[in-house]
């Protein structure tokens, strides 16, 4: 199975590029991709992984009740 991991940080990583590229578009490449990482990880140490592990230990749960 794939872990949906990459993905969500994809569509976060998304969403930063559609919201401020129009404001970043002046600066470099390097500079962007500074400005974009410094956005993208924190919510995705904080929002997605905290949500994903969530919900990985909901699926355990539920799968090791109906092994029983």
């Amino acid at each position: 199975m794939i872990s949906p991991a990459p993905l969500l940080i994809d569509k976060v990583r998304d969403v930063a590029f559609l919201l401020l590229g129009p404001y970043t578009a002046h600066l470099p490449l390097v500079l962007r991709t500074l400005v974009m990482t410094a956005i993208v990880v924190p919510v995705a140490v904080h929002v997605l992984v905290p949500a994903l592990l969530k919900a990985n230990h909901k699926a355990a749960a539920a799968f090791n009740a109906r092994r029983r």
